[in-house]
């Protein structure tokens, strides 16, 4: 099975979310143990470093991001995924284009 995971699922883990972490922490010790394979967006990489490098710094946050990109690939995203993602009617402009994607 592939996984794509969203953006908020690591920064649970990684901020340690109240009432969330939980649930993204069971996600991601799925995928660390090789029960499915897990990809996360590459434009969604750059968006967990930037918003977790607030409360880590910078070298915490990169240290992390590294530990993610040995659980899970970053997947790409194209202009064609783009566009199907803009047709699409979600309210969330994010999910519309990780579903699109692969």
């Amino acid at each position: 099975m592939t996984v794509l995971i969203d953006t908020n699922v690591a920064l649970d883990v990684l901020l340690n979310n109240a009432g969330l972490v939980a649930g993204s922490r069971a996600i991601l010790d799925l995928a660390e143990k090789k029960l499915f394979t897990g990809y996360i967006s590459a434009s969604a990489v750059t968006d967990i470093f930037y918003i977790s490098q607030k409360k880590l710094g910078k070298k915490t946050a990169k240290e992390a991001i590294k530990h993610l990109l040995h659980i899970y690939y970053p997947a790409t995203v194209t202009d064609e995924d783009i566009y199907k993602a803009l047709d699409l009617t979600w309210d969330d402009f994010e999910d519309s284009v990780q579903f699109t994607v692969g």
